[in-house]
């Protein structure tokens, strides 16, 4: 409980967490050892890598032919393609941002409900980071503590 404490702590001192979370996680943590906020989410899988690129056409060729992966039809915004890697896994391609970098990484939470994992991470002193999803999607981001995004869902 010592090392919650101390990252609860270090996120109140830089200013990601407010004062009203702090005290929140603090009594949940209080409240009963272990508890659910400090127990974490339970992922099932890497869902998907979404990497930033210049050129959508010559990326998607790329991992359709070096790994026979195969363009989800899905509605995609105009500046991503979607490339299914097998039954599990998908690589998300992005013409935005700084090429060559990776945006997020999606994992599945099992028996995902997006507000009760939302109120468990709030517990734990981490703030979802509600974004514009593409339409479906239910999920949302949570900045690691180096500031990577990572997509739960």
């Amino acid at each position: 409980m010592t090392t919650v404490v101390s990252r609860l702590l270090n996120r109140y001192e830089r200013g990601t967490v407010t004062r009203r979370e702090l005290i929140a996680a603090l009594v949940a943590l209080a409240a009963g050892t272990p508890t659910e906020a400090a127990a974490g989410v339970k992922v099932s899988r890497i869902d998907h890598i979404s990497l930033q690129v210049s050129d959508l056409q010559r990326s998607r060729d790329f991992y359709a032919s070096v790994f026979t992966a195969s363009v989800n039809r899905n509605p995609r915004p105009d500046n991503e393609v979607r490339l299914d890697l097998g039954d599990n896994a998908n690589i998300v391609l992005r013409r935005a941002g700084e090429p060559g970098q990776v945006n997020h990484l999606g994992v599945r939470v099992e028996g995902f409900d997006r507000a009760s994992v939302a109120q468990q991470l709030r517990g734990a002193g981490i703030t979802p980071v509600d974004e514009p999803n593409v339409p479906g999607t239910v999920g949302f981001h949570v900045l690691d503590p180096d500031g990577f995004r990572v997509q739960l869902l």
